[in-house]
Protein backbone atom coordinates (compact mmCIF):
# COMPACT_ATOMS: atom_id res chain seq x y z
CA UNK A 1 0.00 0.00 0.00
CA UNK A 2 1.33 3.43 -0.94
CA UNK A 3 -0.30 6.83 -0.69
CA UNK A 4 0.42 10.47 -1.44
CA UNK A 5 -1.40 13.59 -0.28
CA UNK A 6 -1.49 17.37 -0.60
CA UNK A 7 -3.46 20.14 1.11
CA UNK A 8 -5.48 22.59 -0.89
CA UNK A 9 -3.91 25.99 -1.42
CA UNK A 10 -6.16 27.56 1.25
CA UNK A 11 -5.06 24.89 3.83
CA UNK A 12 -8.65 23.91 4.74
CA UNK A 13 -8.80 20.63 2.80
CA UNK A 14 -6.61 17.52 2.25
CA UNK A 15 -6.51 15.31 -0.85
CA UNK A 16 -5.14 11.71 -0.62
CA UNK A 17 -4.41 9.21 -3.40
CA UNK A 18 -3.73 5.60 -2.30
CA UNK A 19 -2.59 2.73 -4.55
CA UNK A 20 -2.62 -0.93 -3.57
CA UNK A 21 -1.24 -4.03 -5.34
CA UNK A 22 -3.95 -6.68 -5.10
CA UNK A 23 -2.38 -9.62 -6.93
CA UNK A 24 0.13 -10.66 -9.60
CA UNK A 25 -0.18 -12.90 -12.63
CA UNK A 26 2.89 -14.78 -13.86
CA UNK A 27 1.11 -15.79 -17.05
CA UNK A 28 0.18 -12.18 -17.87
CA UNK A 29 3.33 -10.69 -16.33
CA UNK A 30 1.08 -8.07 -14.74
CA UNK A 31 -0.26 -6.88 -11.38
CA UNK A 32 -3.83 -6.03 -10.43
CA UNK A 33 -3.83 -2.61 -8.74
CA UNK A 34 -6.60 -0.65 -7.00
CA UNK A 35 -6.60 3.08 -6.29
CA UNK A 36 -8.70 5.50 -4.23
CA UNK A 37 -8.76 9.32 -4.34
CA UNK A 38 -10.39 11.07 -1.36
CA UNK A 39 -11.12 14.49 0.16
CA UNK A 40 -11.07 15.19 3.91
CA UNK A 41 -11.08 18.32 6.12
CA UNK A 42 -7.96 19.90 7.58
CA UNK A 43 -10.10 22.53 9.27
CA UNK A 44 -13.77 21.54 9.59
CA UNK A 45 -16.61 23.75 8.42
CA UNK A 46 -15.36 24.90 5.06
CA UNK A 47 -18.07 23.69 2.69
CA UNK A 48 -19.48 24.72 -0.68
CA UNK A 49 -22.54 24.08 -2.85
CA UNK A 50 -23.55 24.30 -6.48
CA UNK A 51 -20.19 25.05 -7.98
CA UNK A 52 -20.70 22.65 -10.89
CA UNK A 53 -17.49 21.92 -12.75
CA UNK A 54 -15.54 24.88 -11.36
CA UNK A 55 -13.58 22.56 -9.04
CA UNK A 56 -12.11 19.63 -11.01
CA UNK A 57 -9.43 16.91 -10.53
CA UNK A 58 -7.37 14.50 -12.62
CA UNK A 59 -5.98 11.26 -11.16
CA UNK A 60 -3.22 9.47 -13.11
CA UNK A 61 -2.24 5.84 -12.35
CA UNK A 62 0.41 4.21 -14.55
CA UNK A 63 -0.30 6.72 -17.27
CA UNK A 64 -4.10 6.22 -17.14
CA UNK A 65 -6.01 9.44 -16.42
CA UNK A 66 -9.28 9.59 -14.44
CA UNK A 67 -11.12 12.96 -14.20
CA UNK A 68 -14.06 14.40 -12.26
CA UNK A 69 -15.52 17.47 -10.53
CA UNK A 70 -16.32 18.41 -6.93
CA UNK A 71 -19.51 20.57 -7.10
CA UNK A 72 -20.39 20.11 -3.40
CA UNK A 73 -18.58 19.31 -0.12
CA UNK A 74 -20.05 19.36 3.43
CA UNK A 75 -16.82 20.52 5.13
CA UNK A 76 -16.74 17.65 7.64
CA UNK A 77 -16.67 14.22 5.95
CA UNK A 78 -14.01 12.11 4.22
CA UNK A 79 -15.35 11.65 0.72
CA UNK A 80 -14.09 9.15 -1.88
CA UNK A 81 -13.96 11.14 -5.09
CA UNK A 82 -12.65 8.38 -7.37
CA UNK A 83 -11.66 4.71 -7.05
CA UNK A 84 -10.97 1.87 -9.45
CA UNK A 85 -8.94 -1.15 -10.47
CA UNK A 86 -6.55 -1.67 -13.35
CA UNK A 87 -4.07 -4.23 -14.69
CA UNK A 88 -0.49 -2.96 -14.73
CA UNK A 89 1.86 -4.74 -17.15
CA UNK A 90 5.39 -5.41 -15.85
CA UNK A 91 8.68 -5.06 -17.67
CA UNK A 92 10.07 -8.06 -19.51
CA UNK A 93 12.23 -9.04 -16.54
CA UNK A 94 9.20 -9.02 -14.23
CA UNK A 95 9.98 -5.73 -12.48
CA UNK A 96 7.69 -2.69 -12.37
CA UNK A 97 7.63 0.72 -10.70
CA UNK A 98 4.10 2.12 -10.49
CA UNK A 99 3.78 5.93 -10.86
CA UNK A 100 0.67 7.78 -9.74
CA UNK A 101 -0.41 11.34 -8.97
CA UNK A 102 -3.24 13.91 -8.95
CA UNK A 103 -4.01 17.56 -9.64
CA UNK A 104 -6.92 19.63 -8.31
CA UNK A 105 -7.92 22.86 -10.08
CA UNK A 106 -10.16 25.34 -8.19
CA UNK A 107 -11.62 27.95 -10.58
CA UNK A 108 -14.28 29.04 -8.03
CA UNK A 109 -11.66 31.11 -6.25
CA UNK A 110 -13.72 31.45 -3.07
CA UNK A 111 -12.20 31.65 0.40
CA UNK A 112 -14.15 28.61 1.58
CA UNK A 113 -13.31 26.34 -1.39
CA UNK A 114 -10.21 24.15 -1.48
CA UNK A 115 -7.82 25.93 -3.81
CA UNK A 116 -5.42 24.15 -6.16
CA UNK A 117 -3.48 20.99 -5.07
CA UNK A 118 -1.17 18.37 -6.64
CA UNK A 119 1.13 15.45 -5.70
CA UNK A 120 3.02 12.62 -7.42
CA UNK A 121 4.54 9.37 -6.17
CA UNK A 122 5.84 5.93 -7.12
CA UNK A 123 6.05 2.45 -5.63
CA UNK A 124 7.88 -0.74 -6.70
CA UNK A 125 5.46 -3.57 -7.37
CA UNK A 126 6.27 -7.18 -6.61
CA UNK A 127 8.73 -8.53 -9.11
CA UNK A 128 7.18 -11.36 -11.07
CA UNK A 129 9.78 -14.10 -11.34
CA UNK A 130 10.27 -15.30 -14.87
CA UNK A 131 11.17 -18.88 -15.65
CA UNK A 132 14.95 -19.37 -15.42
CA UNK A 133 16.82 -20.95 -18.31
CA UNK A 134 17.00 -24.72 -18.68
CA UNK A 135 20.57 -26.06 -18.56
CA UNK A 136 21.93 -29.29 -20.06
CA UNK A 137 25.58 -30.42 -20.04
CA UNK A 138 27.88 -33.34 -20.78
CA UNK A 139 31.45 -34.27 -19.75
CA UNK A 140 33.88 -36.88 -21.07
CA UNK A 141 37.55 -37.77 -20.71
CA UNK A 142 39.56 -37.09 -23.87
CA UNK A 143 43.03 -38.12 -22.61
CA UNK A 144 44.01 -41.17 -24.67
CA UNK A 145 46.42 -42.41 -21.96
CA UNK A 146 43.79 -42.54 -19.22
CA UNK A 147 41.07 -43.83 -21.57
CA UNK A 148 43.29 -46.79 -22.44
CA UNK A 149 43.46 -47.68 -18.74
CA UNK A 150 39.83 -47.06 -17.73
CA UNK A 151 38.10 -48.05 -20.97
CA UNK A 152 35.35 -45.56 -20.07
CA UNK A 153 35.20 -41.91 -21.19
CA UNK A 154 32.70 -41.26 -18.40
CA UNK A 155 35.29 -42.17 -15.74
CA UNK A 156 38.13 -39.84 -14.73
CA UNK A 157 41.61 -40.44 -13.32
CA UNK A 158 42.70 -37.88 -10.75
CA UNK A 159 45.56 -35.59 -11.86
CA UNK A 160 45.66 -36.98 -15.43
CA UNK A 161 42.25 -36.97 -17.14
CA UNK A 162 41.37 -34.07 -19.45
CA UNK A 163 37.64 -33.46 -19.05
CA UNK A 164 35.97 -31.98 -22.13
CA UNK A 165 32.57 -30.40 -21.49
CA UNK A 166 29.67 -28.95 -23.47
CA UNK A 167 26.89 -26.88 -21.90
CA UNK A 168 23.67 -25.58 -23.44
CA UNK A 169 20.84 -23.45 -22.10
CA UNK A 170 17.34 -22.53 -23.30
CA UNK A 171 15.88 -19.21 -22.11
CA UNK A 172 12.16 -18.71 -21.43
CA UNK A 173 9.52 -15.98 -21.41
CA UNK A 174 11.13 -14.05 -24.21
CA UNK A 175 14.55 -13.85 -22.59
CA UNK A 176 17.87 -14.72 -24.23
CA UNK A 177 20.88 -16.58 -22.83
CA UNK A 178 23.64 -14.11 -21.97
CA UNK A 179 26.25 -16.26 -20.21
CA UNK A 180 27.46 -19.86 -19.80
CA UNK A 181 30.10 -21.10 -17.34
CA UNK A 182 31.58 -24.31 -15.92
CA UNK A 183 33.37 -25.00 -12.62
CA UNK A 184 35.46 -28.02 -11.59
CA UNK A 185 37.19 -27.75 -8.22
CA UNK A 186 39.06 -24.45 -8.19
CA UNK A 187 39.05 -24.12 -11.99
CA UNK A 188 36.51 -21.94 -13.84
CA UNK A 189 35.76 -21.84 -17.55
CA UNK A 190 33.34 -19.69 -19.58
CA UNK A 191 31.60 -20.46 -22.83
CA UNK A 192 29.62 -23.34 -24.26
CA UNK A 193 32.60 -25.73 -24.57
CA UNK A 194 35.99 -26.19 -22.94
CA UNK A 195 38.47 -28.58 -21.35
CA UNK A 196 39.54 -29.02 -17.74
CA UNK A 197 43.06 -30.46 -17.88
CA UNK A 198 44.48 -32.77 -15.20
CA UNK A 199 41.28 -32.78 -13.15
CA UNK A 200 41.35 -33.35 -9.40
CA UNK A 201 37.58 -33.64 -8.91
CA UNK A 202 34.68 -35.30 -10.66
CA UNK A 203 32.16 -32.65 -9.56
CA UNK A 204 31.17 -30.19 -12.29
CA UNK A 205 28.78 -27.24 -11.93
CA UNK A 206 27.37 -25.62 -15.08
CA UNK A 207 25.51 -22.32 -14.96
CA UNK A 208 23.57 -20.09 -17.33
CA UNK A 209 22.20 -16.56 -17.04
CA UNK A 210 19.52 -14.89 -19.15
CA UNK A 211 18.78 -11.34 -20.20
CA UNK A 212 16.32 -10.95 -17.30
CA UNK A 213 19.10 -11.61 -14.79
CA UNK A 214 17.77 -15.06 -13.92
CA UNK A 215 20.26 -17.92 -13.49
CA UNK A 216 20.12 -21.69 -13.31
CA UNK A 217 22.70 -24.43 -12.79
CA UNK A 218 23.21 -28.13 -13.29
CA UNK A 219 25.55 -30.48 -11.43
CA UNK A 220 27.27 -33.51 -12.92
CA UNK A 221 29.27 -35.97 -10.83
CA UNK A 222 31.59 -38.36 -12.64
CA UNK A 223 33.37 -41.24 -10.89
CA UNK A 224 37.05 -40.55 -10.23
CA UNK A 225 39.87 -43.08 -9.91
CA UNK A 226 41.81 -41.81 -6.86
CA UNK A 227 45.26 -42.03 -8.42
CA UNK A 228 48.12 -41.46 -5.95
CA UNK A 229 50.99 -39.33 -7.19
CA UNK A 230 54.19 -41.29 -7.72
CA UNK A 231 57.20 -40.35 -5.57
CA UNK A 232 60.72 -41.68 -5.21
CA UNK A 233 62.85 -41.07 -2.10
CA UNK A 234 66.28 -42.73 -2.07
CA UNK A 235 68.05 -43.71 1.12
CA UNK A 236 71.56 -42.26 1.12
CA UNK A 237 73.48 -45.51 1.50
CA UNK A 238 77.12 -46.01 0.56
CA UNK A 239 79.46 -48.89 -0.20
CA UNK A 240 81.05 -50.69 2.71
CA UNK A 241 84.77 -51.36 3.00
CA UNK A 242 84.36 -54.62 1.08
CA UNK A 243 82.72 -52.85 -1.89
CA UNK A 244 79.14 -54.00 -1.27
CA UNK A 245 76.23 -51.60 -1.38
CA UNK A 246 72.46 -51.86 -1.00
CA UNK A 247 70.51 -49.31 -3.03
CA UNK A 248 67.22 -48.61 -1.26
CA UNK A 249 64.30 -46.34 -2.12
CA UNK A 250 60.74 -45.74 -0.85
CA UNK A 251 57.75 -43.69 -1.97
CA UNK A 252 54.05 -43.45 -2.70
CA UNK A 253 52.25 -45.18 -5.55
CA UNK A 254 48.81 -46.14 -6.91
CA UNK A 255 48.41 -49.80 -6.03
CA UNK A 256 45.09 -50.62 -7.66
CA UNK A 257 43.19 -51.03 -10.93
CA UNK A 258 42.06 -48.27 -13.29
CA UNK A 259 39.11 -50.40 -14.33
CA UNK A 260 40.30 -51.89 -17.58
CA UNK A 261 43.97 -52.18 -16.65
CA UNK A 262 45.86 -52.77 -13.39
CA UNK A 263 48.57 -50.29 -12.49
CA UNK A 264 52.12 -51.70 -12.65
CA UNK A 265 55.06 -50.18 -10.76
CA UNK A 266 58.73 -50.65 -11.62
CA UNK A 267 61.75 -49.14 -9.89
CA UNK A 268 65.31 -49.09 -11.24
CA UNK A 269 68.68 -47.50 -10.51
CA UNK A 270 71.82 -46.69 -12.42
CA UNK A 271 75.27 -45.51 -11.39
CA UNK A 272 78.58 -44.30 -12.68
CA UNK A 273 82.00 -43.40 -11.40
CA UNK A 274 82.28 -39.70 -10.58
CA UNK A 275 84.04 -38.90 -13.88
CA UNK A 276 82.37 -41.62 -15.95
CA UNK A 277 79.09 -42.26 -17.77
CA UNK A 278 75.94 -43.94 -16.53
CA UNK A 279 75.36 -47.60 -17.25
CA UNK A 280 72.01 -49.21 -18.00
CA UNK A 281 69.08 -49.02 -15.61
CA UNK A 282 69.01 -52.01 -13.23
CA UNK A 283 65.61 -53.21 -11.99
CA UNK A 284 65.07 -53.30 -8.24
CA UNK A 285 62.96 -55.66 -6.14
CA UNK A 286 59.71 -53.85 -5.25
CA UNK A 287 57.47 -54.48 -2.23
CA UNK A 288 54.10 -52.65 -2.18
CA UNK A 289 51.92 -52.17 0.89
CA UNK A 290 48.75 -50.17 0.28
CA UNK A 291 49.73 -47.06 -1.64
CA UNK A 292 53.36 -47.14 -0.44
CA UNK A 293 56.34 -49.08 -1.69
CA UNK A 294 59.95 -49.93 -0.90
CA UNK A 295 62.51 -51.19 -3.40
CA UNK A 296 66.05 -52.53 -3.11
CA UNK A 297 68.94 -53.36 -5.39
CA UNK A 298 72.36 -54.83 -4.57
CA UNK A 299 75.84 -54.02 -5.86
CA UNK A 300 79.16 -55.77 -5.24
CA UNK A 301 82.73 -55.22 -6.25
CA UNK A 302 82.81 -51.46 -5.83
CA UNK A 303 86.17 -49.80 -5.18
CA UNK A 304 86.11 -48.13 -1.77
CA UNK A 305 88.68 -45.62 -2.97
CA UNK A 306 86.36 -44.31 -5.72
CA UNK A 307 83.36 -41.99 -5.65
CA UNK A 308 80.13 -43.13 -7.35
CA UNK A 309 77.08 -41.19 -8.55
CA UNK A 310 73.63 -42.83 -8.33
CA UNK A 311 70.15 -42.10 -9.69
CA UNK A 312 66.83 -43.89 -9.09
CA UNK A 313 63.68 -43.98 -11.25
CA UNK A 314 60.12 -45.04 -10.43
CA UNK A 315 57.64 -45.63 -13.25
CA UNK A 316 54.00 -46.78 -13.57
CA UNK A 317 51.32 -46.84 -16.26
CA UNK A 318 50.84 -43.06 -16.16
CA UNK A 319 53.87 -41.38 -14.70
CA UNK A 320 57.64 -41.59 -14.18
CA UNK A 321 59.84 -39.74 -11.69
CA UNK A 322 63.62 -39.64 -11.42
CA UNK A 323 65.61 -38.59 -8.39
CA UNK A 324 68.39 -36.07 -8.54
CA UNK A 325 71.86 -37.57 -8.77
CA UNK A 326 73.49 -38.27 -5.43
CA UNK A 327 77.06 -39.19 -4.56
CA UNK A 328 78.27 -42.12 -2.45
CA UNK A 329 81.76 -43.11 -1.42
CA UNK A 330 82.88 -46.13 0.58
CA UNK A 331 84.26 -45.65 4.08
CA UNK A 332 86.93 -48.26 4.98
CA UNK A 333 87.18 -49.95 8.36
CA UNK A 334 89.88 -47.45 9.22
CA UNK A 335 91.66 -44.66 7.44
CA UNK A 336 94.40 -42.25 8.21
CA UNK A 337 95.51 -38.89 7.04
CA UNK A 338 98.42 -36.60 7.58
CA UNK A 339 97.21 -35.59 11.03
CA UNK A 340 94.78 -38.28 12.13
CA UNK A 341 93.95 -41.95 12.27
CA UNK A 342 90.21 -42.63 12.08
CA UNK A 343 88.39 -45.81 13.15
CA UNK A 344 84.99 -46.13 11.42
CA UNK A 345 83.13 -48.21 13.95
CA UNK A 346 83.44 -49.23 17.56
CA UNK A 347 86.95 -48.89 19.03
CA UNK A 348 87.88 -51.82 21.26
CA UNK A 349 90.83 -52.35 23.58
CA UNK A 350 91.53 -55.91 24.75
CA UNK A 351 88.17 -56.90 23.35
CA UNK A 352 86.28 -54.26 25.32
CA UNK A 353 84.54 -51.33 23.61
CA UNK A 354 85.89 -47.95 24.64
CA UNK A 355 82.74 -46.26 25.88
CA UNK A 356 84.04 -42.69 25.95
CA UNK A 357 87.02 -40.78 24.67
CA UNK A 358 88.37 -37.27 24.39
CA UNK A 359 87.40 -35.52 21.16
CA UNK A 360 89.16 -32.24 21.89
CA UNK A 361 91.63 -30.96 24.48
CA UNK A 362 93.87 -27.90 24.72
CA UNK A 363 95.29 -25.11 26.89
CA UNK A 364 93.23 -21.91 26.90
CA UNK A 365 94.88 -19.15 28.93
CA UNK A 366 95.32 -20.47 32.48
CA UNK A 367 92.93 -23.33 31.76
CA UNK A 368 93.35 -26.86 30.55
CA UNK A 369 90.12 -28.22 29.07
CA UNK A 370 88.76 -31.44 27.53
CA UNK A 371 85.64 -32.39 25.62
CA UNK A 372 84.44 -36.00 25.80
CA UNK A 373 82.49 -37.85 23.10
CA UNK A 374 79.68 -38.44 25.60
CA UNK A 375 79.15 -34.67 25.92
CA UNK A 376 81.02 -34.07 29.18
CA UNK A 377 83.28 -31.00 29.32
CA UNK A 378 85.82 -30.21 32.04
CA UNK A 379 88.48 -27.62 32.74
CA UNK A 380 91.04 -26.95 35.48
CA UNK A 381 93.64 -24.33 36.30
CA UNK A 382 95.89 -22.75 38.95
CA UNK A 383 95.91 -19.06 39.91
CA UNK A 384 98.30 -17.28 42.33
CA UNK A 385 96.24 -14.98 44.53
CA UNK A 386 96.93 -12.96 47.68
CA UNK A 387 93.99 -13.13 50.08
CA UNK A 388 93.25 -10.17 52.37
CA UNK A 389 91.41 -11.06 55.60
CA UNK A 390 89.37 -9.15 58.18
CA UNK A 391 87.30 -10.13 61.21
CA UNK A 392 88.18 -11.42 64.68
CA UNK A 393 89.03 -14.71 66.38
CA UNK A 394 88.11 -17.43 65.80
CA UNK A 395 86.76 -16.78 62.25
CA UNK A 396 88.07 -14.43 59.59
CA UNK A 397 86.75 -13.61 56.12
CA UNK A 398 88.34 -12.40 52.92
CA UNK A 399 87.80 -8.81 51.96
CA UNK A 400 88.70 -9.50 48.34
CA UNK A 401 87.41 -12.21 46.01
CA UNK A 402 88.92 -14.09 43.10
CA UNK A 403 86.95 -13.68 39.84
CA UNK A 404 87.69 -16.17 37.05
CA UNK A 405 86.63 -16.26 33.39
CA UNK A 406 86.03 -19.80 32.09
CA UNK A 407 87.13 -20.89 28.57
CA UNK A 408 84.81 -19.22 26.08
CA UNK A 409 82.06 -21.42 24.64
CA UNK A 410 83.15 -24.56 26.52
CA UNK A 411 79.93 -25.13 28.47
CA UNK A 412 76.37 -25.14 27.13
CA UNK A 413 74.88 -24.94 30.67
CA UNK A 414 76.13 -23.79 34.07
CA UNK A 415 78.84 -26.22 35.27
CA UNK A 416 79.70 -27.40 38.79
CA UNK A 417 82.99 -26.04 40.15
CA UNK A 418 85.23 -26.72 43.16
CA UNK A 419 88.33 -24.96 44.47
CA UNK A 420 91.23 -25.77 46.80
CA UNK A 421 94.09 -23.72 48.26
CA UNK A 422 97.78 -24.62 48.40
CA UNK A 423 100.91 -22.82 49.66
CA UNK A 424 99.01 -21.22 52.56
CA UNK A 425 100.44 -23.38 55.33
CA UNK A 426 99.26 -22.57 58.80
CA UNK A 427 96.54 -20.27 57.51
CA UNK A 428 93.66 -22.77 57.58
CA UNK A 429 92.17 -21.17 54.44
CA UNK A 430 88.84 -22.52 53.10
CA UNK A 431 87.68 -21.42 49.57
CA UNK A 432 84.01 -21.16 48.54
CA UNK A 433 82.79 -21.01 44.89
CA UNK A 434 79.79 -18.78 44.11
CA UNK A 435 77.91 -17.37 41.07
CA UNK A 436 79.18 -20.14 38.83
CA UNK A 437 77.90 -19.67 35.22
CA UNK A 438 78.83 -20.91 31.75
CA UNK A 439 81.36 -18.10 31.37
CA UNK A 440 82.66 -17.15 34.85
CA UNK A 441 82.77 -17.89 38.59
CA UNK A 442 83.82 -16.20 41.83
CA UNK A 443 85.67 -17.51 44.91
CA UNK A 444 85.63 -16.11 48.46
CA UNK A 445 87.72 -17.37 51.40
CA UNK A 446 87.53 -17.99 55.16
CA UNK A 447 90.17 -18.88 57.80
CA UNK A 448 90.27 -19.95 61.42
CA UNK A 449 92.57 -18.58 64.13
CA UNK A 450 94.87 -17.03 61.63
CA UNK A 451 94.61 -13.33 62.06
CA UNK A 452 94.10 -10.62 59.50
CA UNK A 453 97.45 -10.69 57.73
CA UNK A 454 97.47 -11.15 53.93
CA UNK A 455 97.96 -14.73 52.79
CA UNK A 456 99.58 -15.56 49.40
CA UNK A 457 98.11 -18.78 48.03
CA UNK A 458 97.89 -20.92 44.92
CA UNK A 459 94.19 -21.55 44.14
CA UNK A 460 93.35 -24.67 42.13
CA UNK A 461 89.97 -24.70 40.37
CA UNK A 462 88.08 -27.53 38.61
CA UNK A 463 84.77 -27.22 36.67
CA UNK A 464 82.70 -29.94 34.97
CA UNK A 465 79.56 -29.70 32.81
CA UNK A 466 78.21 -30.48 29.32
CA UNK A 467 79.38 -29.22 25.92
CA UNK A 468 76.59 -30.89 23.90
Amino acid sequence: MASIYANGARAHHKFTLAANEISTSKDDNASSVSFQFSLSPVVSGYDWRYWGNSISYTVTVNGNAYTGTIPDYDGYSTVILKSGNLSVPHNADGSKTLTFGFTVTDKAGMSYTCGNASATGSVALTRILRNPPTVTASVEDINAATLALTGDKGKLVRYFSNASYAVEAVAHDGASVTGLSAVCGSKIRSGATGVFENVESGNFVFAATDSYGNSASKNLNLPVIAYVRLSCNPEMTRPDAAGNMAVRVSGSCFNSSFGKEQNVLSVAFRYREAEGSFGDWAEMTVDQTGNSYTAQGQLTGLDYQKTYVFQVRAQDRLDAVETAEYTAKAVPVFDWGENDFNVNGALKVAGETVADFVTEGALSGNWHYRKWQSGVAECWGEIDFTIAFAGSSPAYYSTNTLSCTLPEGLFRADPIATASVQNAAGAYVVPCVYNCSMSALGICFGRFYGGTDDVPAKVKIYAIGKWK
